[in-house]
């Protein structure tokens, strides 16, 4: 089966924040995912991994204001100011705690600039940022959300990362694919998965409808987790999705769990 990493901005929240990072080992997880750390200090969090012996998958760069509404700063012409600064913010993070990869969230620039200027806007700053992770080990990812949940998100399919990519050409920029947003946006998600799975740099995953845990919705999990095993993609697997209950309540699906045994 993949490697899986627990999300823990969104899983284990029974608890206080750095204690989900030994609870999501104890419970046979293999890596921390970590939405925005930055609200607790990146050595309390390299502390906490160190002691759980788990590695930081991913965490993303800051994105404005965009969670509370806003537009977010990575696609509006204007804000690249805001944008550099978030990119420090997220280097200084990115040395402490070596993370596997960094998702950047293009955001809901609004019509006012129209699409194009936003798309350049965000390929610029995203070329800024390569730049600047150069001499760090990291995957840098850009993902898609679908327009039902955040309507006006820059990037809505996979096709629309996978074009942004292209534009690029081959620098370190690759796909969150999020099974979750695609499965609401594209359907058939491991059909379009292994299409793409060169172009992919970290896969996260929530039922359809509810964005909770495997089986509760309509994704047939199995066949998903078992093709992606029999692939060449050699990441990590993250558990992103809001339990239905307590969390360990949640982890039936989870081959390690070693609470179901």
């Amino acid at each position: 089966m993949p490697r899986f990493s627990a999300n823990i901005s969104m899983l284990f929240t029974e608890v206080p924040f750095l204690e989900r990072i030994s609870m999501a080992k104890k419970v046979g997880f293999e890596g921390i995912e970590i939405q925005f750390p930055y609200d607790h200090s990146p050595h309390e969090i390299k502390a906490a991994l160190k002691e759980a012996d788990l590695p930081l998958v991913l965490f993303n760069c800051p994105a404005g204001d965009l969670m509370t509404g806003g537009q977010g700063c990575a696609a509006v012409p204007g804000r690249e100011q805001e944008f550099q600064r978030a990119l420090t913010q997220t280097y200084d993070y990115a040395k402490i705690l070596h993370p596997r990869a960094i998702n950047f969230l293009a955001g809901c620039p609004g019509s006012a600039w129209g699409r194009q200027a936003c798309l350049d806007t965000f390929e610029s700053n995203l070329s800024v940022a390569i730049d600047a992770f150069g001499d760090l080990d990291v995957t840098l990812v850009a993902e898609a959300i679908n327009s039902f949940d955040m309507p006006g998100f820059l990037l809505s399919t996979s096709q629309e990362v996978v074009d942004l990519i292209g534009r690029l050409g081959d620098k370190n920029l690759y796909l969150q694919y999020d099974c979750y947003h695609m499965q609401k946006m594209e359907g058939d998600v491991q059909s379009r998965l292994m299409e793409i799975i060169h172009l992919v740099g970290h896969i996260q995953f929530a039922d359809v409808p509810g964005r909770m845990e495997p089986g509760s919705g309509s994704i047939d999990f199995s066949r998903l987790f078992s093709a992606i095993d029999n692939s060449d993609y050699d990441g990590f697997v993250g558990a992103e999705y809001h339990p239905s209950q307590q969390t360990l309540s949640t982890l039936g699906w989870l081959p390690r769990n070693v609470c179901s045994r």
